[in-house]
């Protein structure tokens, strides 16, 4: 029988928190933030020098942080020739608010964004992400011709101690589902507490997400996206066909 407030663990870095904990409430869900990452910016680098780049690709509304940090100590200007994509609406919401006009694909993902028209041909493109992470994006481009450099402005890390011990604990009291939206958040939960995940609800963003939970024996639901309102969507959706069985 569930809980007349289903419990739902969000773990997304502290910093990112807020709008899906809220959404979350609005639902009429417990949320219980776990963070499996966590965001460190790097001591403060130099921005490139743009000239001869047609295309900035701002990987996360953190890049697009760490790019504004940078640029208030080092103003750059930013030709209106050259073509700027946020991965996501919330990230293109970021570069909005600190005066960058960009564009999401329509597919918000890596893949989607390969797909892009602009992308069909040779370009000379910056890839502004985090430390690390997947670099899809510059090997595709890379082998299509396209001339790619890169500028790392933070690092993401695991999860603190006392996170994985409180992913544990919750797991083992008892929790309804858990809100994964991205792989390597994913990856640290489960190597924080995969056996205490089975019979729960998790959502996770992508069928390439989704494909990490083999051997698990939770119920996976694949969102449309990792936005927090399809998350969102997709746990509720979730949810009522999990009453409609019982």
């Amino acid at each position: 029988m569930l809980r007349s407030k289903p419990r739902v663990i969000v773990t997304r870095p502290a910093e990112q928190q807020s709008g899906l904990v809220a959404l979350l409430d609005q639902n009429g869900f417990e949320p219980i933030p776990v963070p499996m990452l966590q965001i460190e910016r790097l001591p403060e680098l130099p921005l490139p020098d743009l000239t001869g780049f047609d295309t900035l690709v701002f990987i996360s509304t953190n890049a697009v942080s760490a790019w504004e940090q940078a640029a208030t100590a080092q103003p750059v200007k930013i030709s209106s020739t050259v073509r700027v994509f946020g991965v996501g609406h919330q990230t293109v919401k970021a570069l909005a608010h600190i005066g960058m006009s960009a564009t999401t694909p329509t597919v918000m993902t890596t893949e989607g964004l390969l797909n892009e028209p602009w992308f069909q041909q040779k370009r000379s493109v910056l890839i502004v992400k985090g430390e690390g992470g997947r670099i899809t994006l510059q090997q595709t481009l890379q082998e299509q011709g396209s001339v790619v450099d890169t500028w790392s402005g933070y690092q993401r890390m695991g999860p603190s101690e006392e996170a994985q011990r409180r992913l544990a604990q919750l797991l083992t009291e008892g929790v309804d589902a858990m809100l994964v939206q991205s792989g390597e958040a994913l990856a640290h939960a489960i190597d924080s507490a995969g056996p205490l995940l089975a019979h729960l609800i998790l959502v996770v963003p992508s069928e390439r997400v989704a494909l990490q939970t083999q051997g698990l024996t939770c119920r996976v639901v694949v969102a449309p996206s990792a936005l927090d309102s399809d998350m969102v969507a997709a746990l509720n959706q979730a949810m009522e066909q999990q009453e409609i069985q019982q």
